[in-house]
C-alpha cells in the first residue's frame, strides 16, 4: 500500500514519506530548481525554432501540391459564347469535345469494372486458402496425437538460410 500524502503535514500514517525537494536527486546536476528547468526549456526551444526557419524544404506545404509546382492551378469558369461565334467550326468542336469526354467516362467505368472483377477473384481466392488452411490445420491436429513426438515437442524457430555475406 501507498503511504499516504498530505501537504499540510509532511510526515505521514508511516513516518517515512518526504517530498522531493530542489536538492534531492530529482534535478539532473547543474540545475537547482524548476526555475532554471524552464529556462533550459525555453533555449532550446528558441534554437530549434530558429533552426527550423533556416530549413528550405524542397516540398510545398500545401498537402496537395506537386514538388513541380508551386503555384495551383485553378479551373476558369466557362463564359457563354455569344451566339455570332457559334459557327460550324465551333460546333465541330464541341461534338469532338463530347466524344472525347463520353470515351474518358466509358474508358474510366471499364477499368473500375476490371478491378472489381479481380477483387472479387481475389477475395474468392483467399476464402479457398483460409478454407484449405482449416482443412489442414485440422488434419494436422488429428495426426499429432499420433505421433508421440509431437506432443512432447516445443516449437521450434523456422528453418533459416544460411547468410551468404
Amino acid at each position: 500500500m501507498w503511504p499516504e500524502y498530505s501537504p499540510t503535514n509532511s510526515s505521514t500514517s508511516t513516518g517515512s514519506y518526504s517530498p522531493q525537494t530542489p536538492t534531492s536527486n530529482f534535478f539532473p546536476s547543474g540545475f537547482k530548481n524548476e526555475a532554471d528547468v524552464a529556462k533550459i526549456h525555453q533555449q532550446h526551444q528558441l534554437a530549434f525554432a530558429q533552426q527550423f526557419g533556416a530549413i528550405n524544404f524542397p516540398f510545398p506545404t500545401h498537402p496537395y501540391g506537386s514538388i513541380s509546382s508551386t503555384h495551383t492551378v485553378s479551373k476558369r469558369k466557362p463564359k457563354p459564347v455569344p451566339q455570332e461565334e457559334k459557327n460550324q467550326a465551333y460546333f465541330e468542336r464541341r461534338s469532338k469535345n463530347n466524344e472525347s469526354a463520353k470515351k474518358s467516362r466509358e474508358q474510366r467505368r471499364r477499368k473500375e469494372e476490371e478491378k472489381d472483377a479481380r477483387i472479387q477473384l481475389l477475395e474468392a481466392h483467399i476464402a479457398r486458402l483460409q478454407h484449405d488452411n482449416v482443412q489442414l490445420r485440422f488434419q494436422l491436429s488429428q495426426y499429432c496425437p499420433r505421433i508421440p513426438s509431437m506432443t512432447t515437442a516445443t516449437p521450434q524457430s523456422p528453418l533459416t538460410m544460411p547468410s551468404l555475406y
